[in-house]
């Protein structure tokens, strides 16, 4: 066989492979950017629900703490407060909460 005839079949081969390597690469680094788009909507979905979750939760907490400050506005008027037993007046104001 003639030797140019086997360095251009090495070159083509070679070049073949540089062109598969590089399609390869490409087709890789869509499939990666795709799968980092949707791990990014995933957790940026996810912080949207921890944030409404948390303003949910603060909302109560904040309700709760209104009820507690009524409370104990409420206990804090009751003229009985200070005695160790409760009067027939102060049974009737627990009655009607």
């Amino acid at each position: 066989m003639r030797p140019w005839l086997i360095a251009a079949f090495l070159a083509a081969i070679l070049a073949s492979g540089a062109i598969g390597y590089r399609q390869g690469k490409v087709v890789t680094e869509a499939a990666y950017l795709r799968d980092l788009d949707a791990a990014r909507q995933r957790a940026f979905d996810a912080a949207n629900l921890a944030s409404k979750k948390e303003a949910e939760r603060l909302a109560l907490e904040a309700q709760r703490d209104e009820l507690a400050r009524e409370l104990d506005a409420a206990a804090y008027a009751d003229p009985d407060g200070s005695r160790p037993a409760l009067s027939a007046g102060s049974v009737r104001r627990i009655g009607r909460r």
